[in-house]
């Protein structure tokens, strides 16, 4: 059995993941390659519990507080929302991400690659790369060491992947762009409202994939139209196929 391909679309927000995403897939399908898809964070069902965690930690805690009302050893306190935003620990937030990817590792991605199946995510390790590593940490080299072993680990033989397509767009062009379309967002998604100096040092974590992994990473300029965009990712699957 020939293994499966690992493909990840990544980048800052609002870059144009889900077209990107459902235009790699057809392109895949219409090749007759068998796709399995999978959502980041999530992907099963701890991972969607972890991904609620993650990107909604105040409306969880709500509806965790609320559904073990009564319950004994669940002693869930008033909440305080700005302790679960802003002042969140980065490093346990690092580590619900690798929760969740343990967790679609072992369930979805491995076993269908080692079925020959192709894995198409928009999303993957290297968003914690980016946006834990550097947009966390500032490029912290433990961190850093932290966030890439960890995931060698969890993904074993199809770490780093086998093509990293990183969207690359301004800043500037991402808050505009999220600001023009709230579609599939919310006000209290923590990862959707961070400072701009956030974003900016994710995308320099995005820039030091490249330079880590020149032979999987394609840094893609995003400030073109969605086709243009797909049109040059196209022409690199006719390389990977």
């Amino acid at each position: 059995m020939v293994r499966g391909k690992y493909v990840i679309l990544d980048g800052i927000e609002a870059i144009g993941k889900g077209y990107l995403t459902a235009e790699t897939k057809k392109f895949l399908r219409e090749h007759g390659i068998n796709l399995q898809g999978i959502i980041e964070p999530g992907g099963t069902h701890l991972g969607t519990m972890e991904r609620a965690l993650i990107k909604e930690p105040v409306r969880a805690y709500q509806a965790l507080k609320e559904a073990f009302r009564g319950v004994q050893g669940y002693d869930f306190a008033e909440i305080d929302g700005a302790r679960l935003t802003t002042g969140r620990d980065s490093k346990a937030e690092l580590y619900e991400f690798l929760v969740s990817r343990s967790s679609s590792a072992a369930e979805v991605v491995l076993p269908a690659l080692e079925n020959g199946d192709w894995i198409v995510t928009d999303r993957a390790w290297t968003t914690s790369f980016a946006y834990q590593g550097f947009g966390r940490f500032l490029g912290d080299r433990q961190a850093l060491r932290v966030i890439t072993e960890n995931h060698k680990w969890i993904l074993q033989g199809a770490f780093p992947g086998d093509r990293i397509y990183v969207v690359d767009i301004t800043v500037e062009e991402s808050i505009r762009r999220m600001q023009e379309d709230l579609e599939g967002r919310t006000s209290t998604d923590l990862m959707d409202n961070q400072k701009i100096e956030f974003y900016e040092r994710a995308r320099q974590g995005d820039r030091d994939l490249k330079r880590r992994y020149p032979k999987q990473v394609r840094i893609i300029n995003g400030m073109r139209r969605p086709e243009e965009i797909f049109a040059e990712i196209k022409i690199d699957l006719e390389r990977l196929l």
